[in-house]
């Protein structure tokens, strides 16, 4: 909703650049779920006292942390003044946590590659 009151207001290549940047933002939030369940777990909180603190039920909070819903801006923002760090500290673990996800999930290059890397050829 956001996006398209702002962009009336703007025209042609501003109004493309807005969202693509919207559609951005909306992918990093979309898949923080996991690491906010990481901060809740690391600061010993449980579900009913976060999600008492969002002014949400547990149910939709469980759906935020199991990535079945996205968490909004604002309650980010709310999140990162509960845990004491700010929202880019969180994005920044959730790149991270990815980046560790994806490298795992990676399999093992061919033997044959390994033995070049051996043999520096």
């Amino acid at each position: 909703m956001f996006y398209f009151v702002f962009a009336q207001k703007l025209s042609g290549i501003n109004q493309i650049l807005i969202f693509i940047l919207y559609i951005y933002v909306l992918s990093i939030v979309k898949h923080l779920g996991k690491t906010i369940k990481n901060l809740r777990l690391q600061n010993t909180k449980t579900v009913i006292v976060v999600a008492g603190y969002l002014c949400m039920s547990e149910c939709n909070y469980r759906k935020i942390e199991s990535e079945e819903i996205s968490i909004s801006i604002d309650n980010l923002s709310k999140l990162a003044r509960f845990y004491n760090t700010n929202i880019e500290e969180i994005l920044l673990l959730n790149k991270m946590n990815t980046q560790k996800i994806n490298i795992s999930e990676s399999p093992p290059p061919p033997p044959h590659t390994l033995l070049k890397m051996k043999l520096n050829l």
